[in-house]
C-alpha cells in the first residue's frame, strides 16, 4: 500500500517524467516480449517430430576437373537404395523431389460435366515413409500406401477443404497438370505443415508417378543429383561413424561411374533439427533463418529489457 501511495505522489508532482518512463517500459517490454516470442519460435523447427534427433538429410558436393562445386541439399536419385542395402543402421529413408514445373493446374470435375481449377505455385514428389520420417501422421487415408504406388496424392487439410469442401475426399479424382497432364486418386489427408517445418507443402503426388512418367531416365545414375534424400537411423547410431562409412561405401559402388564422367562426390549427415538455421546449401526446399542473426538478436533483445 505504501509503494502504490507513494507512486501516486510522484506522478502527482512529476505527471510528464513518469508517463514518459511509463511509456519506455511498457515499449521496452513489449519490445523484448515479441523479440524473444520470435527467437524461441525460430528455435522450435521440427520440434513437433518426435524421433527428430535420428532423422538426418543427406546433402553432397561434387568435384569436377578438380573444382569443388557448391554443396547441395539434395543427392543422387540411386542413393536412397544405396543406403538402405548397405547401412543396417539406417531403419527408413525416403527421397523428395520438387516438381520442374513452376506451377500445378489442378483441374476437379464436377457430376455436370462442369469443373474447377487451381494453381499451386510448386510441388512434390515424396515416398510413402515421407510421414513417418517427418512426424506426420494422416488424417485420412493408410500412411503405408498413401504414396505407394503411382497416380497417388495426398492433400493437405486446408488444401483439401479448398478443394472438396466437407466431403471426404479419399478416392475422388483430381488431373494435375505439370509437365504431364495426369489423373490422380487423393489416398490421403494429412494435417497442414506446422509453421516450425523447414519443408512446407500443399499436396505430395507418389514418387512412382515422377518414375512412371520418365521410364527412361538414368534411375540407378550416380550423377543425376537433385533428390532430396532423408533417413532415420537406429537409436545410438553415431552420426560421424556413419557419415564415415556412407562416404567410404559410395567411394566403392560409385567408383565406375567417378572415372566415367571425371568427377567424385562427398556426403554429410544434416541433422533435420538444424536445417532452418544453420543450413544455406543449393536447392533448399525453403528460404531458411539465420542462426548469427537469431544471437545478435537475443543480445539486443536483452540489451533493451535491462535499459527498460
Amino acid at each position: 500500500m505504501n509503494y502504490i501511495q507513494l507512486f501516486i505522489r510522484k506522478f502527482k508532482k512529476n505527471k510528464l517524467f513518469t508517463l514518459l518512463n511509463l511509456f519506455g517500459l511498457t515499449i521496452g517490454l513489449s519490445a523484448f516480449i515479441y523479440m524473444n516470442s520470435y527467437i524461441h519460435f525460430e528455435r522450435s523447427f521440427e520440434n513437433f517430430n518426435p524421433s527428430a534427433d535420428r532423422v538426418y538429410r543427406v546433402t553432397s558436393q561434387k568435384t569436377q576437373n578438380n573444382e569443388i562445386q557448391e554443396r547441395k541439399s539434395c543427392a543422387p536419385v540411386i542413393l536412397k537404395e544405396h543406403l538402405l542395402a548397405t547401412h543396417g543402421e539406417i531403419e527408413k529413408a525416403a527421397r523428395v523431389h520438387i516438381i520442374d514445373a513452376k506451377r500445378l493446374i489442378i483441374r476437379i470435375n464436377g457430376d455436370n460435366g462442369d469443373f474447377e481449377t487451381y494453381v499451386e505455385n510448386i510441388g512434390h514428389h515424396a515416398e510413402k515413409d515421407f510421414f513417418e520420417l517427418f512426424g506426420t501422421s494422416l488424417i485420412e487415408g493408410n500412411s503405408e500406401t498413401a504414396l505407394d504406388g503411382p497416380n497417388k496424392v495426398v492433400l493437405t487439410k486446408s488444401t483439401a477443404a479448398k478443394y472438396f469442401g466437407e466431403d471426404n475426399p479419399i478416392g475422388k479424382s483430381i488431373i494435375i497438370t505439370d509437365d504431364f497432364e495426369m489423373e490422380y486418386e487423393v489416398t490421403g489427408v494429412v494435417n497442414d505443415v506446422p509453421a516450425n517445418s523447414h519443408f512446407q507443402y500443399n499436396l505430395l503426388i507418389s514418387f512412382d508417378t515422377f518414375v512412371k512418367q520418365r521410364p527412361h531416365w538414368r534411375w540407378e545414375a550416380w550423377d543425376w543429383d537433385y533428390f532430396h534424400t532423408y533417413i532415420r537411423v537406429n537409436k545410438n547410431v553415431n552420426p560421424v561413424d556413419l557419415e564415415q562409412g556412407i562416404n567410404s561405401s559410395i567411394a566403392i559402388a560409385a567408383s565406375d561411374a567417378y572415372k566415367e564422367r571425371g568427377y567424385t562426390m562427398s556426403f554429410e549427415l544434416q541433422n533435420i533439427v538444424d536445417i532452418h538455421l544453420n543450413s544455406n546449401l543449393g536447392r533448399e526446399l525453403n528460404t531458411n533463418g539465420n542462426g548469427d542473426f537469431l544471437i545478435y538478436l537475443e543480445i539486443i533483445a536483452y540489451f533493451i529489457l535491462i535499459l527498460a
